[in-house]
């Protein structure tokens, strides 16, 4: 993903590139972990149960790498793979932590339903910011 694409860069039989097959397999990844869950309804605040909350965080960073990849494509030769290829292990990221609360059976009541005038259920939107902020705690003691 580093390694540059421009001329007199290493050649591409030394280093991997990201390839269309790639992108199905994950794709189909997705497509799996989405099959083993009900159709999303509504807004779905991140958080659920600790793997959830880890994989949600883990897409928060993906999202953060994707947006960082696009800004560079103005000042540097990017590859156009990489850039979708964070998109989609962000949807697969979101998929997986999906899938891990509906395998632990995770209430739902992280999910804002919505009302002929927006109201939040203060109780789960704290309960969902305690996983949240727990799972970020976890991540950063072990950096």
């Amino acid at each position: 993903m580093a390694t540059p694409v421009a001329a007199g860069a290493p050649s591409d039989a030394k280093v991997r590139r990201i390839t269309d097959d790639d992108l199905t397999q994950i794709e189909g990844w997705i497509d799996l972990a989405s099959d083993r869950t009900p159709p999303l309804k509504q807004f779905i605040l991140p958080g659920g149960g600790e793997s959830a909350a880890r994989l949600h965080l883990a897409r928060a960073v993906c999202r953060r790498a994707e947006r960082a990849c696009i800004a560079l494509r103005d000042d540097a030769t990017v590859n156009p793979r990489v850039g979708v290829l964070l998109n989609r292990i962000s949807d697969l990221l979101f998929a997986l932590a999906r899938w891990s609360n509906a395998l632990a059976a995770f209430e739902r009541s992280a999910e804002l339903r919505p009302h002929a005038t927006t109201t939040f259920n203060i109780g789960a939107v704290e309960r969902a910011m305690g996983h949240y902020t727990r799972a970020r705690e976890t991540f950063v003691q072990a950096l």
